[in-house]
């Protein structure tokens, strides 16, 4: 293995091994922010974009504020700087998101962007997975428990 892949590797477990530590919130009914105000409507895609993207920013957060401070805060400064502009309604900043990206990717380079990227894809996987199995157990335990109870009846009945 190369020196870059190794320390990739390494920088993918340490990314992973975080995921455990992130506390992502839970949603709210708050106010919608000035970028869908906007909006006459926010498609699917744009709202998975947007989950997406936020997951991405967790993470990232999470793993620069363990590794390197300095640039954990220079992240910081950047979101409170392109929510003010947001906020403000400069044209550049309407699509927060977009705006965001664009200017983290260049702020913290390419490779911890897709490394990030990678882990956050994962997480949605993992919890996508998750969500599916539980329900398909439910939906099974629910059945077993109808066929147990109608065939409890049955017998009863004779």
């Amino acid at each position: 293995m190369t020196q870059l892949q190794v320390e990739s590797m390494h920088l993918k477990e340490s990314l992973t091994t975080s995921l455990a530590a992130v506390k992502l919130p839970a949603p709210t009914k708050a106010t919608t922010p000035a970028s869908t105000i906007c909006a006459s409507h926010v498609t699917r895609e744009e709202l998975q974009s947007r989950k997406r993207f936020c997951v991405f920013l967790k993470i990232l957060s999470s793993y620069l504020e363990r590794t390197d401070s300095e640039m954990h805060q220079r992240v910081k400064q950047l979101v409170r700087h392109c929510t003010r502009m947001n906020r403000e309604r400069d044209i550049k900043y309407l699509d927060l998101t977009k705006a965001l990206q664009v200017r983290l990717q260049s702020l913290i380079g390419e490779k911890l962007w897709c490394q990030c990227h990678a882990v956050a894809d994962f997480h949605l996987l993992s919890r996508q997975t998750s969500t599916v199995a539980a329900s398909a157990a439910a939906t099974t335990t629910t059945t077993t428990a109808t066929t147990i109870t109608s065939g409890a009846s049955n017998t009863q009945a004779v």
